[in-house]
């Protein structure tokens, strides 16, 4: 009963933090990311989605807001990935972020590409058409 009760409350609050970023009210979203994610903590959308709205805060801060967002993103991006490696979403936003952060910031570069081969062996692989009788 009460695991379906923080379902329930998870759920909730991830619908209006997807309203919050969709009207790109980051802050708001970003709230209501964390408040699923203290829900259902090994639900790796709701760090996902957190990581992405410290992102879109970040890229409008000030240096030092900016700054203490980035690692928010990191580390919002690095838990998603560790609850779920073979999400491709995670794979493809934690390695953007690798790709666009500056070191200081924990961009890297090889970090990246190595993600980036991860998402490509998730890729399903393209089956030959069968060969439909013709011996």
């Amino acid at each position: 009963m009460l695991n379906a009760f923080a379902t329930d409350l998870a759920a909730e609050a991830f619908a209006r933090g997807k309203a919050a970023f969709e009207r790109r009210d980051f802050a708001l979203a970003l709230d209501a990311f964390e408040q699923a994610h203290q829900q259902l903590p090994n639900d790796e959308r709701y760090t996902l989605w957190a990581g992405r709205a410290a992102g879109r805060m970040a890229e409008s801060a000030g240096p030092f807001s900016a700054f203490s967002l980035v690692r928010k993103t990191r580390r919002y991006f690095e838990q998603s990935y560790a609850l779920n490696p073979r999400n491709p979403e995670v794979l493809a936003d934690l390695a953007e972020f690798y790709e666009k952060a500056p070191r200081l910031m924990g961009g890297d570069a090889g970090h990246a590409r190595r993600l980036r081969d991860e998402l490509k062996g998730l890729e399903p692989a393209v089956a030959a058409p069968a060969n439909l009788g013709s011996e």
